[in-house]
């Protein structure tokens, strides 16, 4: 009988292949000095809303949160999706802790 390798490596219809394993971008950053406020451009490989609970630590409140979606489902379309008011810091750890798995492991949305 065949072995079908470790349950790890199943998923929907069969086992990963090399060719089929997660991308991920590493852990990497830029800085962008277009326009008249500066930006930090980061990559994060995994554990991305971490990451941005690190960054809230060290920014002011209040938060706007912009959701941008780049591949619609089925025949859905991008788009843009902002909160109508501002968010404290806690609410808006509360959106990324409610959101963890969506936010990190569906690919598409920025």
């Amino acid at each position: 009988m065949e072995q079908i390798g470790q349950l790890d490596d199943l998923y929907k219809l069969g086992m990963v292949s090399p060719q089929e394993a997660a991308w991920t971008p590493g852990k990497v950053f830029a800085h962008d000095e277009r326009g008249a406020v500066p930006h930090l451009c980061i990559a994060a490989g995994d554990e991305q809303v971490q990451l941005i609970e690190t960054l809230l630590e060290n920014m002011p409140e209040p938060f706007w949160l912009l959701y941008v979606l780049v591949v619609g489902r089925g025949e859905g379309q991008p788009g843009r999706y902002q909160a109508s008011e501002p968010l404290t810091r806690e609410q808006l750890k509360l959106f990324l802790k409610r959101f963890r798995n969506f936010l990190e492991h569906d690919g598409r949305h920025n």
